[in-house]
């Protein structure tokens, strides 16, 4: 049994800034670090980290490289925290992907801009997913976990529905791109932040709806998200076969919820924390949190409980993966 997250392997490149520059504006850095990341990595990095240290290995990377030294430090990365790398594809004609990072440490907020490089190449090749998926019974329940900074991940959706049927197919759409409303249906966790909440209805609902949202978000966020929450899980947004989850993070505002199970909205608070240093890679914890959990058996309260505590130490650090806590970090703060 195995987690298989298919999706983009970024290098970071991460200045750290008093102040974000104007433009035009030459400013000097406070500080400059790399590391390994793209949304694929790091919720991979983040589901094994959040995992003890007896289920190292379990976890599978699934895209695509370049030929060069930064393909060979984001390898070296994935198989020094126990990833399963065999099918990272090392690609000769592209760079691998570099993402250029600026946090501005008066608002601690960032700012990202990405070359996906080799992430642009696809890994929805029929004969490709039958070899990632040989190994693994087409009976057994596996979470499989995409994004959207690679190509087509609705395709790749569709492929494991109709080949792998059994799969708990975890959904993060970032960055927001619209499915077609019956591609949804192929989903059977989707975990969305605030923004990519609004997105999503805008993609659904007509503008003056929307507006409505907007409107009552802006009112009171927490009463305002639990609406929109409520009219997706009532229309049946995606797959109800197996869980039916649907998870809106809110950052500082905690975490809203609904599944198969309880399709009443619930509602978990976040956790406090002194200092909040940079919530690059939050959301990828976040998600690592819960599937690790799910993985190991816990219920979706208990997953979620872990979840939030793992991202209230990740934002206290700086970095993507490197902010990721261990499973005995966060299980120490929780008792």
């Amino acid at each position: 049994m195995a987690v298989i997250v298919i999706g983009s392997l970024n290098y970071d490149m991460v200045t750290f800034t008093g102040r974000s520059p104007k433009p035009g504006e030459t400013i000097r850095g406070k500080g400059f670090e790399t590391h390994g990341g793209g949304k694929g990595l790091n919720q991979a990095l983040a589901t094994n980290k959040l995992l003890p240290k007896s289920h190292t290995g379990i976890v599978k990377m699934v895209g695509n490289i370049g030929k060069d030294s930064f393909a060979a430090e984001l390898l070296g990365i994935a198989e020094s925290y126990g990833l399963d790398t065999t099918h990272i594809k090392v690609n000769e004609d592209q760079h691998t992907g570099i993402a250029t990072i600026i946090v501005d440490e008066s608002t601690c907020q960032n700012c990202i801009i990405v070359s996906s490089g080799a992430n642009d190449l696809t890994v929805l090749d029929p004969d490709r997913l039958e070899e990632v998926f040989s190994a693994e019974s087409k009976d057994e329940i596996e979470y499989v976990i995409l994004q959207n900074e690679i190509p087509d991940p609705s395709g790749i959706l569709s492929w494991l529905k109709e080949n792998r049927p059994n799969k708990v197919l975890v959904y993060n759409p970032s960055p927001f791109v619209a499915l077609e409303k019956k591609r949804w249906l192929d989903v059977d966790i989707l975990i969305l932040n605030e923004v990519e909440a609004i997105h999503l209805i805008s993609s659904l609902y007509k503008e003056d709806e929307v507006q409505a949202y907007r409107n009552s978000i802006q009112e009171d966020a927490v009463k305002g998200y639990r609406k929109v929450l409520s009219d997706l899980t009532e229309m049946k947004l995606i797959n109800q076969r197996q869980c039916g989850t649907i998870i809106i993070t809110l950052g500082a505002l905690g975490v809203l919820f609904s599944s198969k199970q309880s399709q009443l909205v619930q509602h978990i608070a976040a956790v406090p924390v002194k200092e909040v240093v940079d919530t690059t890679g939050a959301g990828d914890t976040f998600l690592g949190g819960v599937i690790s959990q799910l993985y190991l058996g816990s219920d979706l309260v208990k997953a979620l409980e872990f979840a939030v505590n793992a991202s209230s130490i990740a934002i206290t650090r700086k970095g993507a993966s490197s902010s990721i806590p261990t499973y005995v970090e966060v299980r120490e703060i929780m008792n």
